[in-house]
């Protein structure tokens, strides 16, 4: 009988980490959470690129004087045809933080190099969103 507690005591403890955990509906959560930042970018100058052009639209945390901006959401993509190029861009509203400032950065990359990126700040929950002007850059 001694020996019969110590085994059960052993045998529930094996089994009860074999279980594993439970599966958990928190992506489902997270997604249904989700906020999403639409707009247009467009370059004023008359040129066509190349196929496989990518635009990177992303929304950074630019709170921080003196340091690089923490990127909260990005999203890259092929662009085609003419301006402007319309985006959308998903965002977990849970990851910003009241106090903080935070701004869209976008460039347009061709062949992997730089053309076009925004040379101002861009609020990203604020008007103006439908025609954000590229700056071009030098070659």
């Amino acid at each position: 009988m001694k020996w019969q507690l110590p085994a059960l005591l052993a045998i529930g403890a094996l089994l009860g980490g074999c279980g594993g955990e439970a599966p958990s509906s928190a992506p489902q959560q997270e997604s249904a959470s989700m906020e999403t930042i639409t707009g247009q970018a467009l370059y004023r100058e008359r040129i066509l690129l190349t196929p496989g052009t990518t635009m990177l639209v992303a929304l950074e945390d630019v709170s921080r004087a003196d340091a690089p901006a923490e990127v909260v959401s990005e999203n890259r993509f092929e662009i085609q045809g003419p301006p402007p190029f319309a985006f959308a861009l998903q965002y977990d509203p849970a990851k910003l933080v009241e106090n903080h400032r935070y701004g869209l950065r976008i460039r347009i990359e061709e062949k992997g190099e730089l053309r076009f990126i925004n040379d101002t700040h861009i609020d990203p929950f604020g008007d103006g969103l439908d025609q954000i002007v590229l700056k071009g850059v030098g070659r």
